[in-house]
């Protein structure tokens, strides 16, 4: 009885010695804070889709909002420097839904190449244009034909508004030229110095 009584002691000290040890321990992940959709916020990732030649997607001609570079002006550059991700991207689908006062698109993007920015989305991604969005009469005007299609994204995540604890994509999508890209490029060189 004396063995055993010695044994089970043996046995209940080595489980509380290795009890303590236990598994190692991995830092948590800091949580980040992202900000509200507000402010001057609202003007960098304006949701705006710039279509470079509307002509060439068999589509009606655009209002100047739309077509407009920001390629070279203090815009991009506030724009590139407050972008979670810039990335030249590819349309890879555009989806639409019907809702009471209006349609509202999905637009898959691809990436091809980063250009400035620490964000990372994990491959593909998704943007979402509201039925009132400022991009809304474009997709109308040209829905489909935009897939294949290659912009200048300018992307941001923000804190959603309506739903807490959840997050949303804020976006700018700039004709994909060499002139909008340089300019990122510059603007990204800037930030690195700064």
């Amino acid at each position: 009885m004396a063995y055993f009584s010695r044994i089970s002691t043996i046995i209940a000290a080595c489980l509380a010695v290795f009890s303590c040890v236990g598994a190692p321990v991995t830092p948590r992940a800091t949580a980040v804070v992202l900000e509200p959709f507000e402010g001057r916020a609202t003007e960098l990732f304006d949701d705006i889709i710039e279509v470079p030649d509307p002509n060439s997607l068999g589509g009606p001609p655009l209002g100047a909002t739309q077509m407009q570079s920001s390629s070279g002006d203090q815009l991009l550059r506030e724009r590139t420097q407050a972008a979670d991700l810039v990335v030249r991207v590819r349309v890879t689908t555009i989806t639409s839904t019907r809702q009471g006062n209006g349609d509202r698109w999905r637009v898959g993007l691809r990436p091809l190449a980063r250009l400035a920015g620490d964000g990372d989305f994990g491959g593909d991604f998704s943007v979402n244009v509201e039925p009132d969005g400022p991009s809304a009469g474009v997709l109308r005007a040209f829905d489909e034909r935009l897939t294949g299609t290659t912009f200048v994204a300018f992307v941001r995540r923000f804190r959603r508004q309506t739903a807490p604890g959840t997050n949303e994509f804020h976006f700018h999508l700039a004709s994909d030229t060499k002139d909008e890209v340089d300019s990122v490029i510059a603007a990204e060189a800037l930030r690195q110095v700064r």
